[in-house]
């Protein structure tokens, strides 16, 4: 039997001290490291815990929450936009997806998405 997975959207942005932010679309959740691919084993590492403690509450409303409205519109910019080198750090962005694993008998959190 394989394992179901969750497939979430991330988008990276730097922050005004300099620290790149991975910010999960679907949960809000963030991570910050010095880079962005740090940055997003830093939210993955986040995103895991909290899903291990949604599944342990059995409340899916513990893990799926909104990012705010600016996030996922980013992405959607960053989809549409070809790659051009950034000029300033407001248009300094990344997205990635990602995934978790789930074990099979946590149908509640995994249909949530």
């Amino acid at each position: 039997m394989s394992q179901r997975r969750i497939y979430l959207r991330a988008l990276g942005y730097i922050e005004e001290d300099g620290r790149w932010v991975a910010h999960c679309l679907e949960t809000d959740l963030v991570g910050a490291s010095d880079s962005f691919k740090e940055a997003l084993v830093v939210l993955k590492e986040i995103t895991e815990t909290q899903l291990a403690y949604a599944i342990e509450k059995n409340d899916p409303g513990l893990f799926f929450k909104a990012a705010p409205k600016w996030i996922p519109s980013a992405w959607r910019s960053e989809m549409r936009r070809p790659f051009l080198p950034p000029r300033t750090r407001a248009v300094h962005r990344k997205q990635n997806t990602f995934t978790l694993p789930v074990p099979g008998n946590v149908a509640v959190i995994a249909n949530q998405v």
